[in-house]
């Protein structure tokens, strides 16, 4: 789903030295997995997550800690995991959705009791999304489910174009139409981007902020996170949506201009969730460290457009981009949910998803794995020393190796 990801991020962030643990440990099986062994940290059933030592206004609070549990299994090995796994709400039931080209779905009465369903939801058409249609995002509208989903044109990786469409279900979210395909197109890149690194927009997630709906999307110009809004009462369909440029919501979301939420590069691929706990929207986003890519981190912001902390609490370390050499695990595609299932509003007691490569695998053996995230108050910092990380494959102690 994503080509040749170029590292355009040259900000400097300073971390705390940080311990990694870990190593290979057979994990149980989850709904549709067939794993039996994934990259993991120790046995530890939860880890004390180090939080920045320099910190600016906006960032991570200096009382509240963060703590992470074991990695579990969804699914995989497999190909499927190709997005962020996100989910739909109904009155009895809980979907989730997951993708690579064709879009398939999970039902149930919770997170712990999905199953897949017999048949694909979404697929690939034959027009913008002959590639793919990769459902990103679900929202009930009454008795309507409204989804968006990532549109890829021809799989000549990296000349594919990326956009993002308009679907809708009748039966619930089970299965997905394109009313007036093709012509379901929500979010397009201007036309003035016209080399094939520059002129996608996609890898988005929708969610509904007082009478709007948000989407935050993903242009491959340069990875910043953007955003566009639609009004509840237009259902985020075509010719609705206008992006955010130079402080107001005032271009057309097929073709328009838009800023960076960030541009310091602290909102670089990331997910974005509503957390009830802090009262404030919560981005789960690359991390560099000098110029170089080193995992991802959470950063807040207290309306989802402005002030987002410059500097992330790093909770995956990882170097691995994803066309980079296999030799440490590769973290991709990250959403969260709450423990209730939901992909918007999380509180202080969350579900961290993503995509995971063991070293020296390939796209061939994708992981959809899930680690549980606590976040409580802390009367002072944690210690800096000895402490357990994540699974990962390198040592880090400052500037030590």
């Amino acid at each position: 789903m994503r080509n040749g990801t170029r590292q355009v991020i040259r900000f400097i962030l300073l971390l705390v030295a940080f311990l990694a643990g870990g190593g290979l440990t057979s994990l149980p099986e989850r709904a549709g997995s067939t794993a039996a062994s994934v990259a993991t940290m120790n046995e530890a059933n939860i880890d004390r997550i180090a939080r920045p030592v320099e910190r600016q206004p906006g960032d991570w609070p200096s009382d509240l800690a963060v703590q992470i549990g074991p990695v579990e299994v969804i699914r995989g090995p497999d190909t499927v995991t190709d997005n962020p796994f996100n989910t739909l709400s109904g009155s009895s039931t809980l979907s989730g959705y997951l993708a690579n080209s064709t879009t398939v779905g999970y039902i149930g009465g919770s997170l712990e009791t999905l199953r897949l369903f017999s048949s694909a939801v979404l697929q690939p058409g034959t027009g913008f999304d002959s590639c793919g249609a990769w459902l990103n995002s679900a929202w009930q509208d009454d008795s309507l489910t409204r989804a968006w989903y990532h549109a890829e044109t021809a799989c000549n990786y990296p000349e594919t174009h990326k956009s993002v469409a308009y679907a809708e279900s009748y039966d619930g979210g089970q299965t997905f139409i394109k009313p007036n395909y093709p012509a379901n197109q929500v979010i397009t890149a201007p036309a003035n981007y016209t080399h094939p690194d520059e002129d996608d927009e996609g890898d988005h997630h929708v969610l509904q902020v007082g009478n709007y709906l948000y989407l935050y999307f993903i242009p491959s110009r340069d990875w910043q996170l953007r955003l566009a809004r639609s009004h509840i009462d237009d259902g985020g369909l075509p010719g609705t949506w206008h992006k955010y440029y130079n402080g107001s919501f005032s271009e057309p979301g097929l073709g328009g201009e838009s800023s960076p939420l960030d541009p310091t590069g602290a909102l670089t691929r990331s997910w974005i969730s509503f957390n009830t706990y802090l009262n404030a929207y919560m981005g789960f986003s690359y991390v560099a460290r000098n110029g170089e890519f080193a995992g991802f981190g959470f950063t807040m912001s207290p309306d989802g457009i402005t002030d987002w902390g410059a500097l992330p609490y790093l909770v995956l370390q990882t170097e691995r981009e994803f066309w980079g050499p296999p030799d440490t695990e590769l973290v991709e595609y990250p959403s969260m949910a709450s423990i209730y299932g939901d992909s918007d509003n999380i509180g202080n007691v969350f579900w961290l998803y993503y995509m995971l490569l063991n070293p020296g695998d390939d796209f061939q053996n994708r992981y959809l794995v899930r680690r549980k995230i606590w976040l409580t108050n802390a009367a002072s910092p944690a210690p800096i020393d000895t402490m357990p990380r994540i699974a990962l494959s390198k040592y880090v102690n400052g500037n030590d190796t």
